[in-house]
């Protein structure tokens, strides 16, 4: 019987595949790393290629474990960083850059190489700018198009599609290039309120008119979960699938876990707070809400019927990261290497309270600041360093890193009222 399905999560370093049985119950989930560029500070590229194939092994290893075979999957969905990928005409990587390893053809969310272009695009009095906070963010698709437009005009003169990362996942597996309600209203200035949902006026101003059919709008869009299609031959084969398999259309990963953190019948003021390499603090209502560094309103872009808004820190779980892999002590970031840090900040906290890392101050802002302030440009400071490159010296600085993020959120919610 065709009763479970799989989730698919595509992180900044990861890809999650989660199997549940029709009750919500997760039988099995895996993980695989993904190969990330790193041209710059502010810059990162992956390949859609490498992206897909980590996603069809972590698929295939997770229904093994769950002990499942390919004819007891009913569906699959995708949710994915915004993550920008680019394609020809006939389907087939435009390289952003090449290097030994590859084709890199994909443009991480995180990426802020279209910092002056957002800073122009936000200058304007388009209602997209309002429907973003009053700033636009270098991490949405449309200042990375312009970036790429102004900077690559060869890359843009053969483009045949650009794809948020999710939708290019559901166009893989099943052929369909419908791109996800979702997915166009939270990053691509897409209004599913109008009848005119593209900003025409504001691409004709910057040379983008054929934006808009460069990112599929000669198919329907599908609202989040309505089935895309089924998995095509090849897509089942590498996936460990097949044919039957239903694929549900995709959305950004912040709002897929919005969409399983908030109910349809919403409670006024309740928030979902999605964490990773950086958080969301999520919510949505009946009517639309207008607010400085307040992504949004995005109709639809969660339940149908619903206005969503978006508030968020650009690094928490990457600044704390950033700090294991750049301290003496720290080595690499995984989750048994934080485990160790956590524990022994436990035995700090109960040896000398919650002061034991007094003197250290943190500004947590290392990749910009999207709430309350708005400026992709801030960026992080450390105050109060000694010479320490102790183990425990690591702990003070995670610890009061981790307070910096915490005391930022609470910004957040104050903004928020």
């Amino acid at each position: 019987m065709r009763d479970h399905v799989i989730a698919v999560d595509v992180g900044t370093a990861s890809v999650r595949a989660g199997v549940f049985d029709k009750t919500g119950i997760m039988l099995a989930r895996t993980v695989e790393p993904l190969r990330l560029r790193r041209p710059g500070a502010r810059r990162g590229e992956y390949s859609a290629d490498d992206i897909w194939r980590t996603t069809a092994t972590a698929v295939r290893a997770a229904r093994l474990a769950a002990g499942l075979g390919a004819e007891q999957v009913a569906g699959l969905a995708f949710g994915a960083t915004c993550s920008l990928v680019l394609r020809d005409a006939a389907g087939n990587p435009l390289p952003i850059s090449e290097d030994d390893d590859g084709v890199f053809d994909t443009l991480a969310w995180f990426d802020h190489r279209a910092e002056a272009e957002a800073e122009e695009l936000s200058a304007t009095d388009d209602p997209a700018v309002r429907h973003s906070g009053g700033s636009i963010s270098p991490e949405m698709q449309v200042p990375k198009l312009l970036w790429l437009k102004r900077n690559r005009p060869d890359l843009w003169q053969r483009a045949g599609g650009f794809f948020d990362l999710a939708d290019y996942l559901s166009y893989r597996a099943t052929g369909n290039p419908a791109r996800s309600v979702s997915t166009l209203v939270t990053k691509w200035f897409y209004r599913a309120d109008s009848d005119a949902p593209w900003p025409r006026a504001l691409l004709g101003t910057f040379g983008l008119d054929d934006l808009p059919e460069k990112a599929g709008t000669a198919h329907a869009p599908c609202p989040p979960g309505a089935a895309v299609g089924r998995l095509t031959g090849k897509a089942a084969q590498a996936l460990g699938l097949d044919e039957k398999v239903a694929v549900a259309a995709g959305m950004v990963d912040a709002y897929a876990g919005a969409l399983g953190a908030l109910p349809a019948s919403e409670t006024p003021g309740e928030l979902a707070l999605i964490g990773g390499t950086s958080s969301c603090l999520i919510g949505q209502g009946r009517e639309p809400v207008f607010a400085g560094s307040l992504w949004g309103p995005y109709f639809a872009a969660i339940h149908p019927g619903r206005w969503a808004f978006e508030a968020g820190q650009s690094a928490t779980g990457g600044l704390l990261n950033h700090l294991l892999e750049v301290h003496a002590e720290g080595g690499q970031a995984t989750e048994a290497r934080h485990q160790e840090v956590i524990a022994r900040i436990t035995e700090m906290l109960a040896e000398n309270g919650p002061g034991f890392a007094d003197g250290l101050d943190i500004l947590p802002d290392f990749h910009g600041n999207r709430s309350p302030f708005a400026d992709p440009t801030m960026t992080g400071m450390v105050a109060g360093l000694t010479l320490d490159k102790s183990f425990d010296g690591l702990c003070k600085l995670y610890w009061r890193a981790s307070i910096a993020i915490a005391l930022s959120l609470r910004q957040i919610l104050e903004h928020l009222g």
